[in-house]
């Protein structure tokens, strides 16, 4: 299932995330809609392993990747630990 939603950067710019989840992985990329289509994501990442004992995500921004090794026990659980680093990143969504 593809559902978008937006993200605002901390400038008031308006981006626009993509999601792909399945049964025991999120795939997503924030992208610039203002960017052409062969742009690099703004940023993209992957939480994969949900539900089993070694959950994994990781986040790749143009300049830095983070990545997260731990259990994951829902989806709930691993969009908020993304959107978690993200933020660290200086990235994230705003709440």
């Amino acid at each position: 299932m593809d559902m978008d939603h937006h993200v605002e950067q901390a400038k008031g710019s308006e981006f626009v995330l993509v999601l792909n989840s399945g049964s025991s992985s999120i795939k997503f990329q924030v992208l610039d809609p203002q960017q052409g289509a062969l742009e690099a994501p703004f940023i993209s990442g992957i939480v994969e392993k949900i539900g089993e004992p070694s959950g994994h995500i990781k986040i790749s921004t143009t300049t830095t990747k983070m990545e997260d090794t731990r259990p994951i026990l829902s989806h709930s659980v691993g969009l908020e630990r993304a959107f978690g680093m993200m933020t660290l990143l200086g990235v994230g969504p705003k709440t």
